[in-house]
């Protein structure tokens, strides 16, 4: 009886030891993930709102380059009817759907591709912002494309436990220890494109010279079309009622007028 006593305290405080390390060997391995898996999230985090700064660019971009053509246009045609001052109503007519025409086209080519933009999906955003970052920081080849694919692998896996231990139970051995280099592999280049990445203005690797002036012009035509408004308060009125309502019978004020002074009463007649 002794003897049984004492191989089960035994067996009791391996148990307890055995618990006691496993437990903390999942302390230290966590602890030495935790700064892994920062360095992952801030990446992702990093490269999501280089993408959303992109995504807002771009409809500034569309939004601003449909203003400016439709604003062109319509100042065009305007000038046109000043100069011509057109009296048949099928010219204003025609100026008309001319004018709604490529405002349309050009709302449906713009809106379009900015819908492109923000209908794609997080995985293929980072596959653009990462070619970006590479395009502006040459020296770093695939390592931030790459950092960002494996970032965004690691983030899904766990988001999903249930597929991960079904492909752990299925894995075999040999695998089990090429999945193991593989890991190490992509935690280093995720580590090396945090830190590189770190040292860096992403905000540069976004070209916004061609939205910003686009708005700038659309800016500066709005601005004078008001002035000109202010100035030509009468003049503008009639202008703009002749285009955008060419079913209205709006003219020109007239520029020269006949008047007769002094009527003779009397008018001689030849012989």
């Amino acid at each position: 009886m002794v003897s049984r006593f004492a191989k089960a305290v035994v067996l009791n405080e391996f148990a307890t030891s055995n618990t006691i390390e496993s437990k903390s060997t999942r302390s230290d391995s966590t602890l030495t993930l935790d700064p892994l898996s920062s360095q992952q999230s801030l990446l992702l985090e990093r490269v999501d709102g280089l993408a959303n700064r992109a995504e807002r660019w771009v409809w500034i971009h569309a939004i601003s380059s449909i203003v400016l053509l439709s604003l062109t246009i319509f100042a065009a045609l305007i000038l046109f009817d000043v100069w011509f001052r057109w009296q048949e109503p099928g010219m204003r007519w025609l100026c008309w759907f001319f004018w709604v025409a490529v405002t349309v086209a050009a709302a449906i080519h713009w809106l379009r591709r900015a819908r492109h933009f923000s209908a794609l999906s997080m995985d293929s955003r980072r596959e653009r912002i990462g070619m970006q970052i590479e395009r502006t920081l040459p020296e770093t080849r695939s390592l931030i494309a790459s950092a960002i694919a494996f970032a965004s692998e690691n983030s899904q896996s766990t988001s999903s436990p249930a597929s991960r231990h079904e492909a752990s139970e299925t894995s075999t051995t040999s695998t089990r220890v090429l999945q193991a280099g593989s890991m190490a592999l992509r935690n280093q280049t995720i580590h090396q494109a945090a830190r590189i990445l770190a040292t860096h203005d992403l905000s540069r690797c976004i070209d916004r010279r061609r939205p910003f002036r686009q708005l700038l012009l659309a800016l500066v035509t709005i601005a004078g079309g008001l002035l000109l408004i202010l100035l030509q308060p009468s003049l503008s009125q009639t202008a703009l009622l002749r285009l955008l309502s060419p079913w209205n019978q709006v003219a020109w004020p007239q520029v020269h007028q006949l008047r007769f002074v002094d009527l003779p009463k009397v008018i001689p007649a030849g012989k």
